[in-house]
């Protein structure tokens, strides 16, 4: 059976203090680290203080993404900073090729619009990550740029009100 015939059903909330925990194990996750611009393993310390920060925080939403049993799946995470808005993913190693990605990109880019239609949606991949690409095109990121971030070239893609 394919996960297409029997899809896992997701729903987003935002993070809260009690889930410090399980962001903390998903940022370090080999993977993850790997595909981000950023790869040395994250102290919990310095975890602790950044997820403290970012939940109080008007410039940042972080979609926490749940299956049917209140069981955490992934996140989306949506920056605004001075020029641009961030958005960037990850999801647990136990539910990575289930198809979720997508639905979780497009689900919080939605809402975030929705909320934001005046601002733009900037994702920023690692060109051997070509599974993030494949899923942010696929959710309506376009505008293809090669550009240099963080010391690496990558592959900068946009998302707007009108083009979700």
């Amino acid at each position: 059976m394919t996960t297409q015939e029997h899809p896992i059903h997701i729903s987003f909330r935002f993070a809260a203090p009690g889930d410090v925990d399980t962001y903390f194990h998903w940022a370090n996750e080999d993977l993850v680290r790997e595909n981000s611009f950023t790869s040395s393993k994250i102290k919990y310390i310095d975890h602790v203080k950044w997820f403290r920060s970012n939940i109080l925080s008007e410039n940042c939403r972080m979609y926490l993404f749940i299956q049917q049993d209140n069981i955490p799946v992934g996140q989306v995470r949506i920056d605004r900073k001075k020029m641009e808005t961030t958005v960037g993913i990850s999801i647990d190693e136990k539910y990575r090729g289930k198809s979720l990605g997508l639905k979780m990109i497009e689900l919080a880019t939605d809402d975030y619009l929705n909320r934001n239609p005046n601002e733009n949606l900037t994702a920023y991949i690692k060109p051997e990550n070509t599974r993030s690409y494949s899923i942010f095109r696929k959710a309506g990121f376009g505008n293809e740029q090669k550009v240099i971030e963080g010391n690496i070239i990558c592959i900068k893609l946009t998302k707007t009100y009108t083009n979700r």
